[in-house]
């Protein structure tokens, strides 16, 4: 029986440290392989005709700040400041009590976005339908 415990033992502490390296090693290859994607000067960002805003909500249940909902709407100001998009594709979920696009346009808007600028997307209810929608649809 000793014997079955030690083997099993083994098997999980291998399973582990490979999954382990496994998780390392795709994080460090994907910071490897978009590190010339990633701007830290917004200087060297290159213009582009859209940048989708992700929606996400303004408050929580608690009714507390999301900072989430606050750093996407100064950054999404400071591209226009910097005019490196002509237009912001909003995208979130919507329903009839809930409607992250709406929010994010009104409160863009008393930043001083022009909603010329602003353009939303209602159907993004997770980032892979508001990546691939704004890829096909805008």
């Amino acid at each position: 029986m000793k014997l079955y415990l030690k083997r099993f033992i083994k098997f999980v502490l291998i399973s582990i440290t490979i999954l382990v390296i496994a998780i390392f090693g795709i994080d460090f290859m994907t910071g490897y392989l978009v590190k010339d994607r990633i701007y830290t000067d917004i200087n060297k960002l290159p213009y582009r005709n859209y940048a989708v805003v992700l929606g996400t909500a303004k408050y929580f249940p608690s009714g507390r700040d999301n900072l989430y909902y606050k750093y996407r709407l100064n950054a999404t100001f400071k591209l226009f400041k910097h005019k490196k998009a002509k237009y912001f594709l909003l995208s979130g979920e919507s329903s009839h009590h809930y409607n992250e696009p709406k929010n994010m346009t009104k409160d863009l808007h008393k930043k001083g976005i022009p909603n010329s600028s602003l353009r939303q997307d209602y159907k993004g209810n997770n980032t892979l339908s508001s990546i691939l929608r704004a890829d096909k649809t805008f």
